[in-house]
């Protein structure tokens, strides 16, 4: 369920980087991508995962 676990990284920590959350979970990003598919599959309409393009953190 790592899913759940990138997640709790973002709730966390609103503005992180998926680079970022890479490293504080040990895998690579194409894995934090996986686990966001996940996570939108499993979420369905009640919420969703988006890379946000840009940098802009405010």
């Amino acid at each position: 369920m790592r899913w759940r676990e990138l997640l709790e990284c973002v709730e966390a920590e609103p503005g992180i980087t998926p680079d970022a959350i890479a490293a504080r979970m040990g895998v690579s990003t194409r894995s934090i991508r996986s686990f966001a598919r996940e996570a939108n599959e499993r979420l369905g309409r009640a919420a969703s995962l988006a890379k946000r393009r840009g940098g802009d953190t405010s």
